[in-house]
């Protein structure tokens, strides 16, 4: 991916990071055979404290034979996107997006039988304290353990270290104040994408007042 400078965020480790959180579901993308596979990955650390990438995969998805074999995998995390209208901008300007896309490469390394397990039942939580539709979060009962137990081996459960890492957060960098603060606020009041691409020119874009 490239990167204009201007678009380079100052703390790329933690706004990558927050991203991911915030839009776990990725699009894995595996080399010769090229094979593309869309599922939820979590950021995680190591027991040194490095951050780490954990997803898992049917075992039936042609993707995950070279995650198994410890192939080279591309994940990409498309994050939130608003669209701008130039409607939007004091000064001359042309349609365009704002965007915040985080790229991570490397090679996988497959999780045993228990991390698998871990992995599982720490995503389930993961996403059930972030679900915000339900008051009651969802938990395993026992038939759904049963079935967990069915299914673990059919999949596989992957790592990939954070090492060749990509954040880009297109966020108006390159628009003056009153343009960003108009689009900022209009923004605002859109839907889930458009608040969080608002809150992130508030927050990152500097000429954007808070």
């Amino acid at each position: 991916m490239w990167i204009n400078p201007t678009y380079a965020p100052h703390d790329a480790l933690g706004t990558a990071k927050a991203l991911v959180d915030a839009h776990p579901l990725a699009v894995v993308i595996t080399e010769d055979p090229l094979a593309i596979a869309h599922m939820p990955i979590l950021w995680r650390e190591t027991a040194g404290g490095d951050p780490v990438l954990i997803g898992h995969m049917p075992l039936a998805d042609p993707t995950s034979k070279q995650l198994a074999a410890g192939g080279r995998v591309t994940i990409v995390f498309p994050g939130p996107a608003s669209y701008i209208t130039p409607n939007w901008y004091h000064s001359e300007g042309l349609p365009t997006y704002n965007y915040a896309p985080v790229h991570v490469a490397g090679v996988a390394t497959r999780l045993g039988e228990a991390e698998l397990r871990e992995h599982l039942l720490d995503l389930v939580a993961d996403h059930e304290a972030g679900h915000s539709l339900d008051e009651r979060a969802w938990a395993l009962d026992g038939d759904a353990h049963a079935r967990l137990e069915r299914l673990l081996p059919r999949v596989l459960g992957f790592s990939v270290p954070v090492t060749e890492l990509q954040v880009k957060t297109k966020l108006g960098q390159n628009r003056d104040a009153a343009d960003n603060a108009t689009v900022a606020s209009q923004l605002a009041a859109g839907d889930s994408a458009d608040r969080e691409i608002s809150s992130m020119m508030r927050g990152q874009c500097p000429h954007t007042p808070s």
